[in-house]
């Protein structure tokens, strides 16, 4: 090998390697969903979806997202503007994070392959972060798509982020006799391979 050609070999080697050591699945928000459900005087529930959020998952299997709380659609604009100053003070707390991990073997995973995983999500939310169960698929659809969903909803318990005292001023502006302080939540995420 001439000498050029060696030392571009060399400079190059660090890049081509560090853009493998660093390859991560990154979620495709168009084809995911993040949905939550609430209950209202008991019997009524409602189905509400949050319209911004991020994810990804490095080939180590750590997963990072962010749901933007100050975009939630509850499907009526005054109950979302309630959501973000009452409940959520998105002024302060303006996304939700969430962290966990994956086993990375899932991730090279054949085509087709579907697997059923518990693990622990950790939710930062109101400026306080909980460790919640979650049971999820994970599905390899092919050599560069991820599909993760929830089989059992994420449960949310509002006492546990200090959101009980905003849930009873929600109930109170509506006229309610109660709201639900825990919420399921669930999700289909499909993540593409940079």
């Amino acid at each position: 090998m001439r000498r050029p050609q060696l030392l571009a070999g060399i400079c190059l080697a660090p890049l081509l390697w560090s853009s493998t050591a660093f390859a991560q699945w990154t979620l495709e928000p168009a084809s995911s969903s993040l949905s939550f459900t609430s209950v209202k005087n008991d019997t009524i529930a409602e189905h509400h979806s949050a319209k911004q959020f991020t994810a990804s998952v490095s080939d180590a299997g750590a997963l990072t997202g962010s749901v933007d709380l100050t975009q939630l659609d509850t499907n009526i604009e005054v109950r979302d503007e309630r959501l973000r100053t009452m409940l959520f003070e998105t002024e302060q707390f303006s996304a939700a994070t969430i962290t966990g991990n994956i086993d990375p073997a899932l991730l090279e995973a054949k085509t087709g392959t579907v697997t059923t995983i518990e693990t622990t999500l950790n939710l930062t939310l109101h400026g306080t972060t909980q460790s919640l169960p979650a049971k999820l698929s994970v599905a390899r659809l092919n050599e560069s798509q991820l599909l993760v969903s929830t089989l059992t909803p994420i449960m949310v318990n509002a006492a546990d982020f200090g959101l009980i005292e905003g849930v009873e001023k929600l109930r109170e502006v509506a006229g309610l006799s109660s709201i639900a302080v825990s919420v399921p939540v669930t999700g289909v995420w499909l993540f593409q391979k940079d």
